[in-house]
């Protein structure tokens, strides 16, 4: 084939080598779908700017209706409030220059024996929803 840029077993190589990289993509794209961090709860009320960050320094921006997910580290701005709704039904706001962090949250309703949640208030102010979290089991929710 003289003229062509590509003789036809180069050609199928290269097609083939190109099948096995797209494969290997969707391959990585369903694992990373597996590794995402878990929806626990929603901003329900928010007056101002509030970013969540990640463990790998990732950061979002968050409005109402924005998911939080464990392992997120909520940052609110001067003269910022936001309420978050967890998925247990449970509330807490955040208080304006607060840093607040979701170090685990595990809520299953019909195995409530597993509930349990860490936070740290880095610093700033929050406060919780005590109607919502008295029925919880108090061993754990200290």
């Amino acid at each position: 084939m003289k003229g062509s840029f590509m003789s036809r077993p180069n050609l199928r190589s290269s097609l083939h080598a190109l099948r096995l990289s797209l494969c290997w993509l969707a391959l990585l794209g369903c694992c990373s779908l597996a590794w995402a961090a878990q929806v626990v709860g929603t901003i329900v009320q928010l007056s101002g700017p509030l970013m969540a960050k990640k463990a790998d320094g990732s950061a979002r921006i968050l409005s109402l209706r924005s998911e939080v997910e464990g392992g997120d580290t909520l940052i609110t701005q001067k003269n910022t409030y936001a309420m978050v709704k967890f998925i247990d039904n449970s509330e807490i706001t955040l208080k304006p220059d607060t840093t607040f962090k979701v170090e685990s949250f595990a809520y299953a309703a019909d195995h409530p024996e597993g509930d349990q949640a860490a936070f740290s208030l880095v610093k700033g102010g929050c406060a919780r929803s005590p109607a919502c979290w008295a029925s919880a089991t108090r061993k754990n929710f200290p």
